[in-house]
């Protein structure tokens, strides 16, 4: 299955924590903490689901059953490695009626297939997207040979922990400044970054769930886009923190949050969470430079952020800051199961 994001959930109980630079990485004993209910999120959410799949909620039964098609084709395109895969979701894709979600499907199925035909190559264009930087042919040998060496660690809290501190290293982003915790298993939750940039969720429970291949692949997938996301929001921040700070203490008070609370009450609350986090590492960024430009859209995205509830799925599909987070986890699990199946 693939990836679609709410914004509103109900906080479970925490079952494992850490602040990665600890002698543990991860507790050896589950510590569970009640946390506070909250109806409307303040970080963002990954579910279970798959983008190509969104269709409005006031359709008939026959479109339903499209949109199950649609999520199918989804998942299988997600799995696809190998050339006859590959031609039978083509046929699967051109009996589907014209429709901006077979618009999104076909582009999926493009930029996959592109990867498919010439691996090494692709693989590299799209960690190099990922991260941000060119990677060399030997960087991208050892890259992805330190992935399957993560793949293959039998501990799963082991193979968790190896996971996100390889791409926090990968992203570059210190990890002794993110707290990564675990939360309870939520029946379609995957993964939650806060806006403040500092904790990342991920709902595993104590691990067990990770000893299904599928979910850790899905497991690398939520963590590559909570990560994109947490780079996009830096680099928003490096251009005008105070702006950047304002638009989300906006944002939280158009949902609801801090009732009762003023504008600058909730920008002094935010900036406490941000002083623990990874944003105060950001560079500045001139606002004038290709960068900061993007910052400015990061920020503008973050101010008037849509959930599916808000314009509907496919709307909040398009969003930038969600359309690059999308594509950066869907292009690391391409990559990892490119990788498992030995097709470089």
């Amino acid at each position: 299955m693939g990836l679609e994001k709410v914004g509103t959930t109900i906080c479970e109980k925490i079952v494992a924590w850490t602040r990665p630079g600890s002698k543990s990485l991860l507790a050896t004993r589950p510590v569970k903490a009640n946390s506070v209910r909250c109806h409307e999120l303040k970080s963002d959410i990954v579910q279970i689901s798959r983008k190509s799949s969104c269709v409005s909620s006031n359709l008939t039964n026959m479109a339903d059953n499209i949109s199950n098609e649609f999520r199918n084709i989804g998942n299988a395109l997600n799995k696809a490695t190998s050339l006859s895969d590959f031609q039978d979701l083509a046929a699967l894709i051109n009996r589907l009626p014209n429709s901006p979600e077979r618009n999104i499907l076909m582009q999926n199925f493009l930029t996959r297939f592109k990867v498919f035909k010439e691996p090494f190559n692709g693989i590299k264009n799209s960690f190099s997207q990922i991260f941000g930087r060119e990677l060399s042919n030997q960087e991208l040998v050892q890259l992805c040979q330190k992935y399957k060496d993560i793949f293959s660690e039998q501990n799963n809290l082991k193979f968790l922990s190896k996971l996100y501190l390889q791409a926090m290293s990968d992203f570059r982003i210190n990890p002794k400044k993110l707290l990564f915790k675990l939360s309870a298993v939520h029946p379609s939750n995957v993964a939650s970054v806060s806006k403040e940039g500092d904790v990342l969720t991920l709902f595993v429970g104590n691990g067990t769930c990770l000893s299904n291949p599928e979910n850790r692949v899905k497991a690398m997938n939520a963590i590559f886009h909570e990560l994109t996301h947490l780079k996009q929001n830096m680099i928003a921040y490096g251009t005008n923190s105070e702006v950047y700070i304002e638009a989300i203490a906006r944002y939280y008070l158009k949902k609801g949050l801090y009732e009762g609370k003023s504008l600058n009450e909730v920008k002094e609350i935010i900036k406490t969470s941000v002083r623990e986090g990874v944003l105060t590492d950001s560079v500045n960024i001139s606002l004038h430079s290709e960068m900061g430009q993007k910052g400015l859209k990061y920020i503008n995205g973050n101010l008037n952020y849509k959930t599916p509830s808000d314009d509907g799925q496919l709307q909040y599909y398009e969003q930038l800051i969600e359309k690059e987070a999308f594509e950066a986890g869907d292009m690391a699990e391409q990559a990892i199961r490119f990788i498992l199946a030995g097709l470089l």
